[in-house]
């Protein structure tokens, strides 16, 4: 029986979604990034759960609903089973960000936030501690930071975050766009192991990969991960729906459950359930 078949449960830590429904639900046009038509319904994301035995999954708020989270909150209200939602604040960080941080979380019922550092502009406000007073609020009020970016000194950044709030459990996004052609980013990336609330979410396997599916030339950084963080400190996601149908859901996940022969029956536990459901339990409130 190959391992995954034993796993009771998988926690999907990374979708986006978005409705069909541009009356109920309109999208915002976000300058220097293009909306992408693929389908990101509730339904089709809840088919291919069931599909492929996803107990939840983790909503990632897009940049495109520009603060209105109705869609999100209607479908973690409609399966608070199935779903946890976390905010996106702005690609550029307003004032009123810390107070649009108190809303999702109090209104919206959001359970954690999401830090954009991959334009030049946030790097700046990161270095001259625009963020520090969201992460001080999300450390007091106990939710988890997800934080995208590449340049190497997001790990600077996110060292000097784990310093300040070691108690705040912070996950980075798509291993900070480690590739195998550039060792030096993965050095620095495994580096962050020192500060244990720091996490690292498994993504995007395609666009980091030269090769192809199963994106063999990623398994020495997940090797790497393993050992520097231990499994208990990386989680999977889908990045559903972005480029789908290809790759597949299927190979997305199958890319971690069926082909890393390196990783355990523990390991493929923690990655692909563990983690995220302690990071996000099912009966908080």
């Amino acid at each position: 029986m190959p391992k995954e078949a034993r796993l009771a449960r998988i926690f999907d830590a990374h979708v986006h979604l978005w409705s069909g429904d541009l009356g109920r639900y309109p999208r915002a046009e976000v300058p220097g990034l293009p909306f992408r038509e693929f389908d990101g319904s509730a339904e089709t994301l809840l088919a291919l759960m069931d599909a492929h035995g996803v107990a939840r999954t983790l909503i990632v708020q897009s940049p495109w609903y520009a603060g209105d989270n109705s869609y999100v909150r209607d479908t973690v209200a409609a399966h608070p089973d199935r779903f946890a939602a976390i905010g996106c604040l702005p690609l550029a960080i307003p004032d009123s960000a810390f107070e649009g941080l108190e809303r999702e979380v109090g209104r919206d019922g959001f359970r954690g936030i999401r830090v954009h550092l991959v334009r030049d502009e946030a790097l700046a406000q990161a270095r001259a501690g625009r963020f520090d007073r969201i992460f001080a609020r999300a450390d007091e009020l106990a939710l988890p930071v997800c934080i995208l970016y590449r340049a190497a000194e997001g790990h600077e950044f996110v060292a000097r975050m784990a310093r300040a709030h070691r108690d705040l459990p912070i996950v980075v996004d798509h291993c900070a766009y480690a590739t195998p052609a550039f060792k030096n980013e993965a050095h620095g990336l495994l580096e962050l192991a020192r500060h244990p609330r720091v996490h690292v979410k498994l993504a995007i396997h395609h666009q980091l990969s030269s090769e192809a599916y199963p994106w063999r030339d990623l398994h020495q950084l997940h090797r790497d991960l393993v050992a520097s963080f231990g499994a208990k400190r990386l989680l999977w996601g889908s990045n559903f729906p972005m480029f789908m149908p290809g790759p597949t859901y299927t190979e997305r996940l199958e890319a971690v459950s069926r082909h890393m022969p390196f990783l355990t029956e523990d390991d493929l536990s923690a990655i692909l359930w563990e983690t995220a459901a302690s990071l996000w339990p099912a009966d908080a409130p």
